[in-house]
């Protein structure tokens, strides 16, 4: 049963990246958003995948939202969005929405959900991925220093309880203007396999989340 949803998963955010066609047909309505949501993972990041009706009736289906509408578990909302359907001809494509406004948000629990899909437990923000669950993965939070390590896509980094730095490439925490930025000291959430794990396609460190971001000069050796 997992490994199908998370085939479905992988659909959506296939999806998302060749939605980009001028011929994509858009619609203005509504959906309902269930109080529980689910995730789908992007080489080992997990983003929200949630649950949806369209003008709230019908069954629960997966649906991917593109835009912050401020999400809080135990909560169900109607939504005004974008309904775009892609060109059929684009491999893998599939309906997403595009939020425009919420409508009402109303404190409940959510029925008639697949349960195997439901991810309810979050860690500073961030769905805890299956990976998690199995006992493959961990979630921690480790700091990356101001000082800008020699090699591309690695970073000195301190995880908790380290006294020094050492050197990490961190899978999707990329240098530029929407990530790291030298001169800035920032603390992430990761999600990091655990030791004797290997899996194809999830590096042993993936970013998730910027729980912060600091200019200042990080203080230590960098060797």
């Amino acid at each position: 049963m997992k490994k199908v949803f998370y085939c479905v998963l992988c659909s959506l955010l296939a999806m998302m990246l060749t939605t980009g066609c001028s011929d994509d047909d858009e619609t203005v309505e509504t959906i309902r958003v269930a109080s529980v949501r689910s995730v789908y993972f992007n080489f080992g990041m997990a983003r929200p995948a949630y649950f949806v009706k369209e003008n709230g009736i019908g069954e629960w289906q997966f649906g991917i939202i593109e835009g912050d509408f401020g999400y809080e578990l135990g909560n169900e909302y109607t939504l005004k969005v974008t309904k775009v359907v892609p060109d059929p001809g684009l491999m893998d494509a599939n309906t997403y929405y595009k939020y425009e406004g919420t409508i009402s948000k109303t404190q409940t629990d959510s029925k008639g959900l697949d349960e195997q899909a439901i991810y309810k437990e979050e860690f500073e923000g961030v769905p805890v991925p299956y990976l998690v669950y199995t006992g493959k993965a961990t979630l921690d939070t480790i700091t990356v220093a101001s000082v800008p390590s020699p090699e591309d896509e690695t970073y000195y980094i301190k995880e908790k309880g380290d006294e020094d730095w050492s050197i990490m490439k961190i899978s999707g925490f990329r240098k530029d203007e929407y990530n790291y930025v030298a001169g800035y000291e920032y603390v992430l959430v990761i999600m990091k396999l655990n030791p004797g794990v290997a899996i194809e396609n999830v590096p042993p460190y993936s970013y998730l989340k910027i729980l912060s971001k600091e200019q200042k000069d990080s203080q230590g050796g960098f060797d």
